[in-house]
């Protein structure tokens, strides 16, 4: 009797961890706790999961045709990674106003809080389909070591004018990857973004146009300064620009390094830095311990009718470099960053006779 009794509490046990799967959720508190609770720092088995939250109203044949699916999904092995969230607009007018419900049944994908992907509709296959898509996409994501990923928590976030200092870090070898990001919409035409670091000596000059690293001059000499540019293609990060810096290995008659950002050919596009969006980072991290340093957010009134930003600058201090945020809007192409950064040449004097 003892042993049916521990059957019984055994499977009763599996049936409350099976129905987890599927969640019936009646209060914007128990959708917040799984939805909007994805947050980077200390990651719960929840979070871990995608999550499906399923709109359906009570007695809509649309949405009746559902409710099988939803039981299928609770024992389903394709489903194990997945939360899915069961929800009436009816009890969750406020929700479904945000999401600016329209139809039953409707399907949003979330990951780590940010919703991927819509389905609206009762055909199966595409919704298969569509969950497949996000599991892929969930994937992907967990093979990107967290600081690679644009979303990971910086151990020191800075504002307008504050510093961080590479000591403070604490590394072997002073050897970072300084990556930026943006938010930049669908335009046309399109809205490209070009970066740059100059490497300055003493004086906040260059010496000459090589000392630019950018996407036309990846490597300069030294290689100290490493130009990497966009490294989603190879699912090694998700920001948009990434340079590696071997701060060990800069040159000695290297004193400042000036990060800059604008927009190409902005003014036959009639383009500014208010089309890029409310979007706009730099933030440092080390491949090797895994770790983001610090991160810098330019500020939104950043975002004016210029064509430009200096986002910061390195500066050498004794035995150690120094991160300055700037965020200084500026008219700025190729040409004026070579004007304002680079030694110019002087002009050798005709002689006489």
């Amino acid at each position: 009797m003892a042993d049916e009794e521990d059957i019984n509490e055994g499977e009763e046990e599996q049936e409350q961890q099976v129905v987890k799967r599927v969640r019936k959720v009646t209060t914007t508190q128990e959708y917040d706790a799984v939805v909007k609770n994805q947050v980077d720092g200390q990651v719960t088995a929840d979070q871990e999961k995608m999550v499906c939250v399923v709109w359906l109203k009570p007695g809509d044949k649309h949405s009746d045709m559902m409710l099988p699916w939803l039981k299928q999904a609770e024992t389903d092995p394709a489903y194990e990674s997945v939360i899915i969230l069961h929800c009436d607009p009816y009890q969750l007018p406020d929700l479904a106003k945000e999401h600016e419900l329209y139809a039953v049944p409707t399907f949003h994908y979330h990951w780590r809080g940010s919703k991927l992907f819509t389905f609206v509709g009762t055909n199966t296959t595409k919704l298969k389909a569509f969950m497949d898509k996000t599991l892929t996409a969930r994937t992907t994501e967990l093979s990107i070591p967290k600081a690679w990923q644009r979303k990971a928590k910086p151990e020191k976030t800075l504002a307008k004018g504050e510093k961080y200092m590479l000591a403070d870090a604490g590394l072997d070898a002073l050897s970072v990857v300084l990556s930026l990001g943006w938010d930049v919409p669908a335009a046309d035409p399109p809205i490209q973004i070009e970066t740059m670091v100059v490497m300055a000596i003493d004086g906040g000059k260059a010496l000459n146009e090589g000392m630019i690293v950018r996407a036309d001059n990846p490597k300069p000499a030294s290689g100290s300064v490493q130009w990497l540019g966009d490294l989603k293609p190879q699912n090694l990060g998700d920001d948009d620009v990434n340079v590696q810096i071997n701060f060990e290995d800069v040159e000695l008659e290297i004193w400042e390094m000036y990060v800059v950002l604008y927009i190409a050919d902005a003014k036959e596009k009639e383009q500014s830095m208010a089309s890029v969006g409310e979007l706009l980072y730099i933030r440092m991290y080390s491949r090797e311990h895994n770790r983001v340093l610090m991160k810098y957010e330019v500020e939104e009134d950043t975002f004016g009718e210029n064509s430009g930003v200096l986002i910061g600058k390195f500066i050498r201090e004794e035995e150690t470099w120094v991160f300055q945020a700037m965020g200084e809007s500026t008219e700025m192409d190729f040409e004026e960053v070579k004007d304002r950064f680079v030694v110019k040449e002087k002009k050798k004097k005709k002689q006489k006779g």
